[in-house]
């Protein structure tokens, strides 16, 4: 069963455009809709399935049992789990149980002068992107295991679409739906040719070739077009600053693999790819040839002119990168656009405003 069926429902569909509209309004109006959220979910670090898989994992669990879907998220270079709390917060405001694990040598697995998360024997302080995989799909079933009736989505960007399409299509049994942003088909030239760039890991990797290449000039010029995505990232101390080659060298190879993987997805599984003009870590023109390579026949493109490169592993999400997701939802019934347009100029009535 694949998610088109699923989207038939009126009531899922009405909910689930609801939820994205009050994404919006959700960065747009003050303190009370994060009240509201608060009462709608519990958060938790390392829960039950983490402790199973033994990886750092952020949860955003609805209060309501009747889950309408499970979103897990997976994220990019440098980056982890929690660079998505205000998309978790408000996906399971309204009844989403929202998932989102560290790869191995990101976020805590990184971060973990307890070895919480690593041993003798499985060192997690380094970047491994098959066992990653590996347990992120063991994490994956034992969700679809404790709900086999509710749909996994597949949210990823950047690097982690490449993982979101392995993961997919090894185990397309799993999983319903995947939704893409900025898929690393191809490294954009600019994170090599950039003279900033350039002397920043020439420099760091003579200086410190032990602690690894400074990834500062990497966040400031290339990361986003966004002030203040750049700050945010910045100010993380869970985003990893600093990569060693060897790390970069394994990151360069996993990109290779990701037509090989895109190939293998199975026909039906619907996919909406994401992708801003201005992206400079990844080649924007590569996303033609992800389509090439993807079989299914249910494929969306939403191209954003000037856009960089993040769009949900912010806390400054785009309004209109929100308006692709309902927009793609929308294409399925048609007949809900006079509501989604009443609805969306409720959030000016409700004093909020629209980030463009």
């Amino acid at each position: 069963m694949y998610l088109k069926p699923l989207l038939r429902s009126k009531l899922f569909t009405l909910q689930f455009i609801v939820l994205l509209i009050l994404v919006i309004n959700y960065f747009c109006v003050d303190g009370q809709a994060a009240a509201l959220s608060e009462e709608r979910f519990t958060y938790t670090e390392d829960g039950e399935f983490s402790q199973q898989v033994h990886i750092p994992t952020y949860e955003w669990i609805p209060k309501d049992p009747q889950l309408k879907g499970i979103i897990f998220a997976i994220h990019g270079l440098t980056l982890h789990g929690k660079t998505f709390q205000v998309a978790g917060r408000t996906f399971a405001s309204h009844g989403f149980y929202f998932i989102a694990p560290d790869m191995r040598g990101f976020g805590r697995c990184y971060t973990d002068p307890g070895n919480k998360f690593s041993d003798a024997n499985n060192d997690r302080h380094y970047v491994n992107y098959e066992k990653s995989t590996t347990e992120f799909l063991a994490l994956a079933k034992l969700l679809h295991q404790r709900y086999p009736n509710v749909p996994i989505m597949l949210l990823a960007e950047s690097l982690g679409c490449t993982t979101a399409m392995r993961m997919a299509s090894s185990s397309p049994e799993t999983f319903h739906s995947l939704i893409l942003s900025a898929p690393a088909m191809r490294i954009n030239p600019l994170m090599f040719v950039l003279p900033e760039n350039i002397e920043e890991y020439t420099i760091g990797f003579a200086a410190h070739p032990a602690s690894g290449i400074s990834m500062h000039s990497f966040y400031t010029h290339l990361v986003s077009n966004d002030p203040q995505v750049v700050q945010g990232a910045l100010a993380d101390p869970l985003i990893r600053k600093n990569l060693h080659p060897y790390e970069l060298i394994k990151t360069f190879g996993e990109v290779r693999r990701t037509s090989g993987y895109a190939r293998k997805l199975q026909k039906g599984i619907p996919i909406l790819v994401i992708q801003g003009s201005d992206d400079k870590c990844v080649s924007p023109g590569s996303v033609s040839k992800l389509a090439k390579a993807i079989r299914s026949e249910d494929q969306t493109i939403r191209w954003f002119y000037s856009y960089g490169h993040l769009a949900f592993e912010t806390d400054h999400l785009r309004a209109a990168v929100v308006g692709a997701l309902i927009s793609w939802f929308r294409n399925y019934r048609p007949e809900y656009k006079p509501a989604l347009e009443e609805m969306q100029k409720e959030i000016v009535a409700l004093g909020g405003t629209v980030r463009d």
